[in-house]
């Protein structure tokens, strides 16, 4: 009698047992989803990777089957009618077994946290030496604009890795109050000028004619600082492309101070690998702005 009433009893402590093992490995396979997600998010926020950090991923993989895998084992064994816990009988063995789970979590958590670690170092690396490039092209430009005479604004000191790259700006007429005509230059974490922008101002008591004879002139100035650059352009034409196309001149005499004109690459085409863009930023006559003004606009990128 004492040995049937004591069968159901360990079946039980059995199936506690196997319950107790399956969940920890799910506790395992949550704690590793979690951790791989929030360092999958350092590797793009913080360190600005470009692309997934593969062997993270197989890692974090390898380790989820092992884990499924073990927990699939311990379902089969008690399903069979293994003894899960066989080992835990004695009060010793229960506190070998706790400890022994604690140790193979911290340690499979420490695996993954390993491998990212030595991927960070060398993406902190990689970033740095990006921010030495970059600076040191936007310390030519910022040197030239300010030899041209220009108001020189932009990313320098360079106190934070952008993924998206750096600008630099020379303001032509600063001084006299005018804001809107400006040259910025687009610069990459190889120190690799990537776009230029232009803007002139337009003043709308000028004629259409009068405004244009002043901004290519304005322009040609500040094509003049660039063209001298000693920097590496991701095009030629980057560098060498300075007059306001003819097709968005013709536009601009054919319409008024108050009417916008945009015209892209299909329209304008390229130049030595610099596609080109124009612009003619305004308001209506109704809601013209001085603070705002309005202004010609020459971009030339490397993607239409």
């Amino acid at each position: 009698m004492t040995k049937n009433g004591n069968a159901p009893s360990g079946a039980r402590k059995d199936a506690l047992d196997a319950l107790g093992s399956s969940l920890y490995g799910f506790g395992i396979i949550l704690l590793l989803g979690g951790e791989f997600l929030f360092l999958a998010m350092l590797d793009d926020l913080v360190f600005h990777s470009t692309g997934p950090f593969l062997p993270g991923w197989m890692l974090w993989i390898a380790l989820e089957v092992v884990m499924t895998v073990l927990i699939c084992r311990v379902i089969w064994i008690a399903r069979h009618g293994g003894e899960v816990g066989a080992f835990q009988k004695s009060t010793a063995g229960r506190a070998r077994a706790k400890r022994t789970r604690i140790v193979f979590a911290i340690g499979m958590s420490a695996v993954l946290a390993a491998t990212y670690g030595v991927h960070f170092a060398q993406r902190a690396q990689i970033m740095a030496g990006e921010e030495e490039r970059a600076g040191a092209t936007l310390s030519t430009i910022e040197a030239a604009f300010e030899d041209a005479g220009f108001y020189t604004y932009g990313d320098l000191p360079i106190t934070a890795h952008n993924p998206d790259g750096y600008q630099m700006s020379g303001a032509l007429y600063m001084d006299e109050g005018d804001q809107n005509t400006r040259v910025r230059m687009n610069v990459d974490n190889e120190g690799v000028v990537t776009e230029v922008t232009y803007d002139m101002d337009v003043d709308p008591a000028l004629s259409l004619e009068e405004n244009l004879v002043r901004a290519e002139a304005s322009l040609s100035a500040m094509h003049e600082a660039v063209a001298r650059l000693d920097v590496p352009f991701e095009q030629p034409g980057l560098a060498s492309y300075g007059t306001i196309p003819e097709p968005f001149c013709q536009a601009f005499l054919a319409g008024s101070p108050y009417e916008e004109i945009i015209m892209h690459p299909s329209d304008l085409g390229s130049s030595e690998g610099a596609y080109i863009h124009a612009a003619f930023w305004t308001s209506t006559e109704e809601n013209w702005s001085d603070i705002l003004g309005a202004s010609i606009q020459l971009e030339l990128a490397c993607d239409s």
